[in-house]
């Protein structure tokens, strides 16, 4: 057999990541949510991400790259905060300009 699914993969290797990151994710949500039409949803979006990997393998991989491209570099704080590491339990709260009143900003 060879290497796991993304194993020492290169930057351009069209690598699933739906079976490593976007699925687990999912179904994490799916426990969350007792609402019928939002799981149907959740459902959708796998079947979804699924079948464009299957049409341009490594679309994920490339789709999740973005996102935390733009979150990275988002002057948002809030948006920005989707990619920051978390603060070391116990550790006091920062002066981040990701405090009160972030969430009320749009995304860039």
């Amino acid at each position: 057999a060879g290497p796991p699914a993304g194993a020492a993969a290169g930057a351009g290797a069209a690598v699933n990541v739906v079976p490593m990151v976007v699925a687990p994710v999912l179904a994490k949500m799916l426990t969350r949510s007792p609402d019928r039409e939002v799981q149907k949803g959740i459902a959708q979006l796998k079947i979804a991400f699924d079948h464009v990997e299957e049409v341009r393998p490594g679309f994920s991989r490339d789709f999740l790259t973005q996102v935390c491209a733009i979150c990275a570099h988002s002057s948002n704080p809030a948006v920005k905060a989707i990619v920051a590491p978390p603060a070391p339990r116990g550790a006091a709260p920062s002066a981040s300009p990701a405090g009160k009143g972030a969430q009320s900003q749009a995304p860039q």
